[in-house]
């Protein structure tokens, strides 16, 4: 009957860039998104364009980091497709705090307009060699695709 190992729930949001600029807006702005108008192009281009007038930013993908969850040796990462990782700490107790959005994972997560970089978030392990092998894209920049593989404890 080890209290650490007792299951815990615990909901919150990952304070991600995006986030952060949503509460600070005076009017209530929220960023608009772009699945909804995909793969129509110009609502979608519309959207991105206004979330820049809207936030005075050139990074216009909002980064919601909710699709998967990854650990990187110590660290754990809060992941989705289109925008760099954020690094979340959770305590023993189930409390989720955020450490830091954006995250470029020591100069592997480049810059890159619209979304701030990417960073695939659908990782698998080899089980041979213990390397992380993560598949990411960028609508911009070349290489359109990388295969990023991080060493066993990634």
């Amino acid at each position: 009957d080890d209290e650490s190992s007792t299951p815990v729930f615990s909901s919150t949001y990952v304070e991600t860039r995006g986030r952060r600029l949503e509460l600070q807006s005076d009017d209530g702005k929220r960023f608009r998104g772009t699945l909804g108008a995909a793969p129509f192009g110009l609502p979608m281009l519309q959207n991105l364009v206004q979330n820049g007038v809207d936030f005075k930013t050139t990074v216009v993908q909002k980064d919601t980091c909710n699709t998967a969850m990854a650990v990187s040796g110590e660290r754990v990462m809060a992941l989705m497709e289109q925008s760099p990782p954020s690094e979340i700490q959770v305590s023993k107790e189930g409390r989720v705090r955020t450490i830091g959005s954006m995250c470029r994972l020591d100069g592997a997560v480049k810059d890159a307009p619209i979304t701030g970089g990417s960073c695939g978030a659908h990782g698998r392990t080899d089980p041979r060699t213990g390397e992380r092998v993560h598949v990411s894209y960028s609508s911009s920049d070349r290489p359109f695709v990388r295969v990023d593989t991080f060493a066993d404890n990634w």
